[in-house]
């Protein structure tokens, strides 16, 4: 009777820790996480989202002689933490606003692998309809 006690104890033993593993390491790997930190960071982070208003937006668009929907092309600076916003009502960019980058994941250098946390480097297109 008491060796079925202490196995059953046993058993539950490795239950909770292949549970434990489960939640802390494997399921946060499977979401691109490296660990159950990175995954808490990440939801934190999104926690401090607030809506946004366009009104003053649109106001400093006009000021500058842009409107919604014009023309955007986004430059990025890596090292020097920097996002450029450039805007084009008549067919030339002209810088609108620039950024600080806070805060990024990875390193400098190019994405090399799914899941590596670096931002891809290049050139891109993205069409109104996306």
């Amino acid at each position: 009777m008491r060796a079925m006690r202490m196995a059953g104890g046993v058993i539950a033993a490795i239950l909770v820790l292949a549970a434990l593993w489960g939640g802390l390491y494997a399921w946060p790997r499977s979401q691109g996480y490296y660990s159950i930190a990175d995954l808490i960071r990440d939801w934190s982070d999104k926690s401090y989202t607030r809506s946004f208003d366009r009104s003053g937006l649109r106001a400093d668009l006009v000021a500058a002689g842009f409107r919604m929907g014009d023309a955007v092309f986004i430059r990025i600076f890596k090292q020097e933490n920097r996002l450029e916003l450039w805007l084009s009502h008549d067919g030339a960019y002209r810088l609108f606003r620039s950024y600080p980058i806070c805060r990024f994941s990875g390193k400098l250098g190019p994405k090399l692998a799914e899941g590596d946390h670096q931002a891809p480097e290049g050139f891109y297109q993205i069409a109104r309809s996306q």
